[in-house]
């Protein structure tokens, strides 16, 4: 193997921890989730007996998309730097968390997309909770996406199962 073999080899190898900012970036961005949320509930508390039942459900719904969001994003994070940079080291992992250091990235792509699912049905939810305010052609899209998104998690787990059990 020639110098300049090794160099691209190691350079290449090295590289990977390019992916480390991405992933601190994700750190942040789950500390802006958290504040966004804590804000959230500051607002909502005062106004809490005067907010109707469906304005309740809607705080509700929204908070169940961040904290969708929120775990999608630790996900991403955790499996994605103990695939792609470095893994953590087996007596610092809490037994609990141990099925999400084996993410692949097949199977994240799957959890990834039915969070999407989940976070567009949401949207489905809200909408449809306030149906005579929504135009027409909002629903119609809304649910035209909550489709496209079902299909393409099926599409993606039925691949995911299929390349599972060629490689076993």
């Amino acid at each position: 193997m020639s110098a300049v073999e090794r160099f691209v080899e190691r350079a290449l190898f090295a590289a990977r921890w390019l992916l480390v900012p991405l992933y601190l970036a994700l750190v942040v961005m789950l500390a802006l989730i958290a504040l966004h949320t804590v804000s959230e509930l500051v607002h909502l508390v005062p106004h809490l007996f005067d907010m109707s039942e469906i304005d309740l459900l809607v705080a509700t719904l929204s908070l169940i998309d961040l904290v969708l969001v929120a775990s999608l994003i630790v996900m991403v994070m955790l499996s994605g730097f103990e695939n792609f940079v470095s893994s953590a080291p087996s007596d610092k992992v809490e037994h609990s968390l141990d099925w999400l250091m084996r993410l692949d990235t097949g199977s994240l792509k799957v959890k990834s997309v039915g969070t999407m699912v989940a976070i567009a049905a949401i949207d489905l939810l809200k909408a449809l909770l306030d149906v005579r305010e929504v135009a027409t052609e909002r629903l119609v899209w809304l649910i035209v996406i909550e489709l496209a998104l079902v299909v393409t998690v099926l599409a993606l787990a039925f691949v995911d199962r299929l390349t599972g059990e060629s490689s076993r």
